[in-house]
C-alpha cells in the first residue's frame, strides 16, 4: 500500500514552512485525506508500528503453530 501525495495548497509566502504545506494522501484504511506535512510524517510513523505489530503477530502465530508439528 502506497502512499501518495498530492501537493493541492501552498500559501504565497516567501518563506514557506513545510508544516504549512496542504497535501492529499492515503490514510491507513486509504481514504483520501488532507493534511499538512506533519500529519503525513505522524501517519508513516503509525504505519510503521502496525507493520511492526503484525510481523511480531505472525511469529507468535508460527512459534504456536510449531508447538503442535
Amino acid at each position: 500500500m502506497g502512499m501518495a501525495i498530492i501537493i493541492s495548497h501552498v500559501k504565497a509566502k516567501h518563506h514557506v514552512r513545510r508544516a504549512n504545506i496542504i497535501v492529499k494522501f492515503q490514510d491507513l484504511y486509504v481514504f483520501m485525506v488532507e493534511g499538512n506535512v506533519n500529519d503525513v510524517n505522524v501517519l508513516n510513523e503509525v504505519r510503521e508500528k502496525v507493520r511492526q505489530l503484525g510481523r511480531v503477530w505472525w511469529a507468535l502465530e508460527a512459534s504456536k503453530a510449531a508447538l503442535f508439528l
